[in-house]
């Protein structure tokens, strides 16, 4: 007789852990509950945009220390359930960026329209090129 643990697969199943895009591109984002980005996570040249907005379930984001160095829009938007945002060193900028070269106008973090959103954390030198926050 087979037991199967329900509660172990739906956490399983909500819990979502990204290390490449195409495991973001595999992910069911509408029962998506918990996104976590390993370190050194999404760096492909291919990963441009990160939209959580489908994600209508999401309750919290992880994403770990240098990660989406490539990404130039990132949109956490209306997301009812949104409640934590947590965000490592290092996160969302480019390579070799000095801060001497400015904001980049074409990189922009949108976050909002997420009403119980209690808490925000951006590491050190995180979205340091982004041009919109």
């Amino acid at each position: 007789m087979l037991h199967l643990d329900v509660g172990a697969l739906q956490r399983y199943l909500i819990s979502c852990i990204c290390y490449t895009k195409s495991d973001w591109d595999c992910f069911n984002h509408s029962i998506m509950q918990e996104l976590v980005v390993g370190d050194n996570s999404c760096n492909e040249s291919g990963f441009i945009v990160l939209d959580l907005s489908g994600c209508v379930s999401l309750k919290e984001v992880k994403v770990g220390n240098n990660c989406l160095k490539n990404v130039e829009t990132l949109r956490i938007t209306e997301l009812r359930n949104l409640e934590s945002v947590v965000f490592g060193n290092d996160c969302a900028t480019k390579r070799g960026y000095s801060t001497d070269d400015g904001g980049d106008c074409n990189r922009h973090f949108y976050l909002k329209n997420c009403p119980k959103l209690k808490s925000l954390k951006i590491g050190c030198e995180s979205f340091m090129d982004y041009s919109v926050i």
